[in-house]
């Protein structure tokens, strides 16, 4: 019988509890312990932000831009880095992806755009990991890349626990 168990975590790069792995690009942070060791989930992301400084007559257009994560995700990527050609070097680890429509509008001129997730994602995950790492991304004129801004990001995780009694 199935005994599933919600929970939302809402995460961002701002806060006493966040740790910086790479200055303005990659965070982490310790998962709550009522949410570790609980097994197979499946995972939502139901909403997400990335924020984006635009400059007055510089354009700054990326292809996709991102959040990038170490949890575990039952699917494979095929943007691999070059020269594998194989799907199976990489797991996915694409946690959302943005709307750029308003990035685009403004890029160019000064302001600060927030771009929003363009659409739920879901996925299944074996098991959280202690601690969550994130980051941004982009895709300029090749595949995945970090990219370091000093801006802020955040997403909600919808957690659907697996017969979790």
């Amino acid at each position: 019988m199935c005994n599933n168990k919600v929970a939302y975590l809402r995460i961002s790069n701002r806060g006493a509890g966040i740790a910086t792995l790479i200055a303005n690009q990659k965070f982490s942070v310790n998962l709550p312990a009522n949410l570790r060791s609980r097994g197979a989930c499946n995972i939502t992301v139901v909403d997400g932000i990335v924020a984006v400084t635009t400059i007055n007559a510089v354009n700054i257009m990326k292809n996709e831009l991102g959040v990038l994560s170490n949890i575990p995700m039952n699917g494979f990527n095929c943007e691999t880095p070059a020269g594998t050609n194989n799907f199976m070097s990489m797991n996915n680890q694409v946690l959302f992806q943005c709307d750029l429509s308003a990035f685009a509008q403004l890029d160019g001129t000064t302001g600060l755009v927030s771009n929003q997730m363009t659409n739920p994602r879901s996925f299944y995950c074996s098991g959280l990991p202690e601690r969550i790492e994130f980051e941004r991304y982009e895709v300029d004129a090749g595949t995945i890349a970090g990219l370091t801004l000093n801006n802020y990001l955040s997403f909600t995780l919808k957690i659907d626990f697996i017969d979790d009694e």
